[in-house]
């Protein structure tokens, strides 16, 4: 099995932390079905898992800086 190391914001690791804590399952766990989910799907919009289809285009209309975004995750999870 292979190693993977991702640059995420400290906020954002705490966040996935208690999300995986109180559902019994690890972080690794959740990228590897993340991982399995998109290499299953095609390209085609119509064929890829629901999440990722609500996330194409998202932020095509809006240019947004670094610190806004932070803002809002910070509003949205904790």
């Amino acid at each position: 099995m292979g190693k993977l190391t991702l640059s995420v914001d400290d906020r954002l690791i705490k966040v996935a932390k208690e999300w995986t804590r109180t559902r019994g399952v690890s972080i690794s766990q959740i990228v590897s079905k993340f991982f399995v989910s998109i290499g299953r799907s095609s390209n085609l919009p119509d064929e890829m898992p629901p999440v990722l289809r609500r996330l194409i285009g998202i932020l095509e209309d809006h240019e947004m800086a670094l610190e806004e975004y932070h803002r809002h995750l910070e509003e949205k999870y904790l």
